[in-house]
């Protein structure tokens, strides 16, 4: 029973922050800029794709990324 309070306790505020700053302004941008977000899927598949992707990590042209277990 007290971890369902804890739970709900913590869904209830985190929604209340989300109203009161958008993610944009959590980030540290203005709260009317559109953010991209690029994912990277499928890492560990093959070398040519590890070598890319951490490349574009690097340079900042992808901000996540998954693995898939071959």
């Amino acid at each position: 029973m007290k971890r369902i309070f804890a739970i709900t306790f913590s869904i209830l505020t985190f929604l209340t922050l989300a109203q009161a700053q958008s993610v944009a302004e959590r980030l540290g941008y203005p709260r009317d800029a559109k953010l991209l977000i690029v994912h990277a899927d499928d890492l560990g598949m093959a070398h040519s794709v590890n070598a890319a992707t951490i490349k574009a990590f690097e340079t900042g042209l992808v901000n996540s990324g998954s693995i898939m277990v071959p």
